[in-house]
């Protein structure tokens, strides 16, 4: 990646996590105002589609916590999957606020934080939409001998999915229908 466009990606990165004087969200960072759906009254602790998962085994290092730059989780809020843990988790404020799991197996691959608050994401052998409030928008299977990696929504109703396989296929789906 040239410099310049290394540049352009910090820029965007950090344009996008700007709160204003009293610590809401800007202006320019509608997505901030979003959060506010996940910790809503209405958001079950588990919702209908949701599998365990084993709890991870994550320790931290405060002395190590203490020699990164920035304000660690504070700094940025954050929607984080991870390969072999299979749960999603919204980080705001420097705390996990929301959690969705899918069950063992498989992996996740692709997630999105919408504008309409809900959660665009890839599993392997599917892709679904969840509200924050844990219910399933739709969910669409990949085929047999096929896997979902990747996935982008395009405008409000549309939604690009690639689909590995032999051969492999771009899909734009319409959701709405």
């Amino acid at each position: 990646m040239n410099r310049l466009a290394l540049v352009l990606v910090v820029i965007l990165i950090s344009t996008g996590c700007q709160r204003d004087g009293t610590g809401a969200a800007s202006s320019a960072t509608p997505a901030l105002a979003i959060l506010l759906a996940f910790t809503a009254p209405d958001v079950p602790a588990t919702g209908p589609a949701e599998q365990p998962v084993e709890p991870l085994d994550a320790t931290s290092d405060p002395a190590l916590a203490a020699s990164l730059p920035g304000a660690g989780l504070a700094e940025h809020p954050m929607l984080y999957i991870g390969e072999g843990h299979n749960t999603m988790l919204l980080v705001a404020g420097g705390k996990v606020v929301w959690t969705y799991s899918t069950g063992k197996g498989w992996e996740y691959d692709d997630i999105w934080l919408l504008s309409n608050g809900n959660v665009l994401f890839s599993r392997m052998a599917y892709a679904a939409e969840i509200t924050p409030q844990k219910q399933e928008v739709w969910h669409r299977d990949a085929v047999p001998g096929t896997e979902i990696h990747s996935l982008q929504f395009v405008g409000n109703d549309r939604v690009v999915i690639m689909r590995n396989g032999n051969p492999a296929q771009a899909m734009i789906i319409n959701v709405a229908t």
